[in-house]
């Protein structure tokens, strides 16, 4: 959600270069971070213990979001279509919106039913039934990978489109629906007061 008195920045981008962009530092950060993860864990498990999985979905989320904008997707639909979670809403409440926001994933209530969440980056697949729902993150990864393969292979070269790139300020405030004038927080101008007297 945006700040007051202010409204997104936006550039007019080449469509595929923002998604290889996206599908690169996919698998050059994340994608060795899980990897590192995993044998850590294979080589460790019995001696040292097992590091926890709960930060890669922290790192998979904005992805996600990222896609869904980009190529106009509904995000449901990405998740439940594309990266094969058959109860995406559920999903996305119990894992993004908690670990984003949280430090642990929720569980799932409606009326006398319970969905506990789980973790695991055991490589084989999501486990999701009426009594669970089981995600990993490596299987998730690989997911979104194959869908950007597929979305770089299918967009045309010049395709052109408008992206954010950041939060513009208007000292003087912006108008809302109704004609108010909806100016920045004061701290928002005394922080950038604040960075032009540092760099002097």
């Amino acid at each position: 959600m945006l700040s007051k008195g202010s409204k997104p920045l936006i550039e007019r981008k080449n469509k595929k270069e923002i998604l290889i962009g996206i599908k690169r530092r996919l698998n050059e950060e994340i994608g060795v971070i899980i990897e590192l993860i995993s044998k850590y864990n294979l080589d460790n498990f019995h001696t040292k213990g097992s590091i926890g999985y709960w930060n890669e979905f922290r790192l998979l989320f904005p992805i996600i979001e990222t896609i869904s904008k980009i190529c106009n997707i509904d995000r449901q639909k990405l998740i439940k279509e594309e990266l094969n979670i058959e109860v995406p809403t559920i999903f996305w409440n119990a894992y993004r919106n908690s670990l984003m926001h949280n430090d642990w994933p929720y569980i799932s209530k409606l009326k006398d039913r319970i969905i506990p969440w789980g973790v695991t980056l055991d490589g084989g697949d999501h486990y999701i039934s009426k009594e669970d729902m089981i995600i990993d993150p490596g299987v998730l990864y690989r997911s979104i990978d194959k869908f950007l393969e597929k979305i770089i292979n299918e967009t045309d070269n010049n395709e052109i489109i408008k992206i954010d790139i950041g939060i513009e300020y208007f000292p003087d405030g912006l108008k809302d629906k109704r004609g108010k004038i909806i100016k920045p927080s004061q701290e928002i101008i005394k922080e950038f007061n604040f960075l032009e007297e540092k760099n002097d």
